[in-house]
């Protein structure tokens, strides 16, 4: 395995595709190897700073044998952050997937575990999005439900 991913490789890849943006993550079963591009200088500048976040935040969850630790509210980056994963998604994630049930009740012990998370990273999010709110039981996770309202 090469010490690193040719800048080319990730160029090709982005020009076959047409694509803007590349990060390019290889695994060689001891060493990680990264290489990113970008089209413009500000797209090269975003493909860093996706690079940046990979290597910073959850290259800990990737190329592992097992179960990934679980996600920590530390983990998600600031809303006026261009790349990563914000607690607005994760408010959007839990949204969409309380739709998807179709009127099953979804409580906030199921979306912990769906999601490999805690209960108040849940409860975080759950405030943080617009549509969402709680019912039941808020000392028992299991009858503490999750609802979106809209029109």
């Amino acid at each position: 395995m090469p010490k690193r991913i040719p800048i080319e490789t990730a160029k090709s890849v982005a020009q076959k595709h047409d694509l803007h943006q590349v990060l390019l993550i290889g695994w060689d079963g001891a060493l990680t190897h990264v290489v990113t591009y970008g089209a413009t200088p500000h797209d090269c500048a975003l493909a860093a700073k996706a690079q940046d976040f990979w290597t910073g935040k959850i290259r800990e969850f990737s190329f592992r044998d097992g179960d990934a630790s679980p996600w920590r509210r530390d983990l998600f980056v600031d809303e006026s952050e261009d790349v990563g994963v914000k607690l607005s998604h994760f408010a959007d994630a839990i949204q969409t997937y309380v739709m998807m049930q179709q009127g099953r009740r979804v409580c906030v012990r199921e979306l912990a575990s769906v999601f490999n998370t805690d209960r108040r990273t849940v409860l975080d999010a759950i405030d943080a999005g617009y549509w969402l709110y709680t019912t039941g039981d808020g000392a028992d996770d299991t009858k503490h439900f999750v609802g979106v309202d809209g029109e």
